[in-house]
């Protein structure tokens, strides 16, 4: 077994041979029937039928007449196929804006259109909820579904939909493939970040490739081993530690969303070695009762973001090494823990190599060593984070003002030159590794009978992150019932965005100019008359 401590640095040199799908024929080409990627439900893949698929599906997508550098959206469960689709997109020339399975309603529509994408791949059960807003969808014509093997009808007047479960058997031709290069864009992400409308995020392969590198202490790993990813392809979770691990040459494996009561089992299973827990799930596990056995299975490095109060004694309980980074969609892991090593002080780690990290005030002046400031970075290669929000310019401009990347986090640095995360100077909403748009939840609770005035907040979960408060004024005498709001919420909202807490108040105080004073509300104390969700276990 190598040793963890003797340092392994993949090549540091940003270079198009590792670019993802470049390096995914060089690692077929040398291990061709490598078993690299299994999923829970017992599908694997070898790097020669990763690499067959993902020709294939390049060949579909531009025999189904996407361009070069056109926007495809797509709508797919944490599978090997929606990777192959990711890779086979960029060697059609097209570009991916992964999108979440779990919008609905106004905010779906909203984000589709922002794509502007006419191509749309998924699968047939998501297909009525696309259905639902077509009224609202402009750009949309051609349906693609990976799971129809026959016609299907189309929901939609002038949608066409197309089966395309056999789409990785599809005969291909490398020399119409279209060659990326590092400051070619990756895929788009969609974030909140603010309390406006959620933004694409537009990442070049060099931002990708750094995080890859970075995002997980790879210096310390080898192609020995396993990670387990419970992340969905929207996210940069799921897209970064596949990356790392296909640098690596070692293992991944596939779950489609965590689940307590099937971590372990699945660790033992595949006998994986390292992984990513949000800090709601650490607290999940920790939570879970003792057992004799907690030690004894193949995990040994997590990282954990942000780090848990009890990483000390979660570390000797489960036999692990804890490491922790701090990321945005938008960066490429600008602070991390030295390798496998935690300070036990909940620290965010320190900037890593090629970034620079400031602490500011509100005119981008440095505080004081010891005071809160603004997290302001820069990339030593401005390639290797995003080049800006999607068709909004002046975001874009904001977030980079003085040629700085502004977090919109607010940090303190200690004496070591640590970096302690403090609180977000946004109003968005962090829950269970979701940033979610106050704005976009106030928009929704709006349109429910009685609603005069709203204001979403973030409001501390007892497993780490936020929980959803919503702050409710009634329209004059109607009464407004927290529990028949929830329920009209269900179906306008991802579940992940669903209040916890809703107060029933007469005023939401504001400024001279009629801004809402949600520094005051996050003050309000959860009272006997504060609604609070039905009692439910955490999700297992």
């Amino acid at each position: 077994m190598p040793d963890p401590a003797a340092p392994r640095p993949i090549p540091a040199v940003l270079d198009d041979s590792l670019i993802l799908p470049n390096l995914l024929r060089t690692r077929a080409a040398r291990t061709p029937h490598h078993v690299f990627s299994r999923d829970v439900n017992g599908d694997e893949r070898d790097y020669a039928t990763m690499l067959e698929n993902t020709l294939a599906y390049a060949s579909y997508f531009q025999e189904q007449g996407v361009e070069r550098d056109e926007i495809v959206a797509t709508f797919l469960p944490a599978s090997h196929a929606a990777l192959e689709i990711w890779m086979g997109i960029t060697w059609a020339g097209g570009i991916e804006a992964a999108l979440n399975r779990a919008y609905r309603h106004q905010l779906l529509a909203d984000v589709l259109n922002d794509t502007t994408a006419r191509v749309v791949v998924t699968t047939q059960d998501f297909l009525p909820t696309l259905a639902e807003v077509s009224g609202n969808l402009e750009h949309i014509q051609r349906i693609i579904l990976i799971d129809a093997h026959e016609q299907v009808r189309s929901p939609v007047e002038g949608w066409v939909c197309v089966p395309a479960a056999d789409a990785h058997h599809h005969p291909h031709d490398e020399d119409a493939l279209v060659r990326p290069s590092l400051e070619s864009t990756a895929c788009i992400l969609y974030t909140s970040g603010t309390t406006g409308p959620s933004k694409g995020v537009v990442m070049p392969w060099a931002q990708l490739l750094e995080t890859g590198r970075t995002i997980v202490p790879t210096e310390h790993m080898d192609e020995t081993d396993v990670f387990y990813s419970p992340y969905a392809p929207c996210h940069i979770t799921g897209k970064a530690y596949f990356y790392s691990m296909m640098l690596l040459g070692g293992g991944y494996v596939l779950r489609p969303q965590f689940k307590t009561s099937e971590f372990w089992s699945d660790i033992r299973r595949f006998g994986a070695t390292s992984t990513l827990l949000q800090g709601a799930m650490a607290h999940f596990l920790w939570n879970a009762p003792e057992t004799e056995d907690d030690a004894i299975t193949s995990l040994s490095k997590v990282i954990i973001a942000p780090v848990i109060a009890e990483v000390e004694a979660f570390e000797e309980r489960f036999g692990v090494a804890v490491g922790t980074v701090y990321n945005m969609t938008e960066l490429s892991c600008p602070l991390m823990s030295d390798g496998w090593v935690n300070d036990g002080r909940g620290s965010c780690g320190t900037p890593r190599p090629g970034v620079t990290a400031r602490l500011v005030d509100e005119f981008d002046r440095e505080v004081s060593a010891g005071d809160v400031g603004e997290l302001v970075v820069r990339h030593d290669d401005p390639w290797t984070m995003t080049t800006g929000y999607l068709g909004r310019a002046e975001a874009t401009v904001t977030a980079t003002r003085n040629q700085w990347f502004h977090t919109g986090d607010t940090f303190y640095q200690d004496a070591e030159g640590r970096y302690f995360f403090v609180d977000r100077k946004k109003d968005s909403i962090r829950r269970r590794g979701e940033n979610i748009s106050s704005a976009e939840i106030e928009r929704e609770v709006r349109q429910y009978p009685g609603v005069r005035e709203v204001a979403a907040i973030a409001a501390p979960s007892e497993f780490g992150e936020d929980e959803v408060r919503l702050i409710v004024v009634p329209e004059g005498a109607d009464v407004v019932h927290p529990e028949q709001l929830f329920d009209f919420l269900k179906s306008r909202l991802a579940g992940y965005m669903l209040p916890y807490y809703i107060d029933l108040v007469e005023t939401i105080p504001k400024t001279e100019t009629q801004k809402v004073q949600k520094n005051l509300l996050r003050g309000l104390p959860i009272s006997d008359s504060t609604w609070r969700r039905p009692a439910r276990l955490p999700q297992q």
